[in-house]
């Protein structure tokens, strides 16, 4: 019988194991999940104002804008958007109307989300010379084109709807707000 000679030195096997090795684990490699993107616009404010919106989605993730913004990198799924009261004076206010408040994001698409400021002016402050206040009824977070259904209730039998954001004035007192429900389309 005859011997055959091995080409293969022992001392190369932890190198030959380690390329194999390599080769197999840059198989097992998993594509990246994909992402996408929310566009925010934001409008209506002065130009010297900056804007205070919060967005929330899955995994945790948060984010406070200030100024029209595109969002990528996003985890697929539903994300919120809220916006705070822009104070200029004491009795000069911005509110937001958020169009849609909510937005699914989608795999390599973008969704939009528009948030527009209205003005809202105060009489000026310290109580007027009648006796009368006033009470700043602010409606946010409904669609375009959708109206609050919002009762005031208060001392003297003050009783009052509000359908957008509005100032009151009142008597001095405690006052209750309650709100119904709306429809949009098919949505409550």
């Amino acid at each position: 019988m005859k011997q055959v000679q091995s080409r293969l030195s022992w001392s190369r096997l932890p190198l030959l194991m380690s390329v194999l090795v390599l080769l197999i684990l840059a198989g097992c490699t998993t594509a990246p999940v994909p992402t996408g993107s929310l566009e925010i616009t934001i409008t209506g404010l002065p130009d010297d104002q900056t804007a205070d919106i919060g967005v929330n989605g899955p995994d945790n993730y948060g984010a406070t804008l200030t100024k029209d913004t595109t969002l990528s990198g996003l985890t697929p799924g539903s994300y919120s958007v809220r916006a705070s009261i822009i104070t200029v004076t004491a009795v000069e206010y911005y509110v937001a109307i958020i169009a849609p408040p909510s937005a699914t994001v989608a795999a390599k698409k973008t969704a939009t989300v528009e948030v527009t400021y209205q003005r809202i002016l105060l009489p000026a402050p310290g109580l007027p010379a009648d006796g009368t206040g006033t009470l700043l009824a602010v409606v946010i977070d409904l669609p375009a084109g959708v109206d609050a259904d919002v009762t005031v209730e208060g001392p003297e039998d003050f009783s009052q709807k509000v359908s957008t954001s509005t100032v009151l004035t009142v008597a001095p007192g405690m006052y209750s707000v309650v709100a119904g429900n709306v429809t949009d389309g098919d949505d409550t």
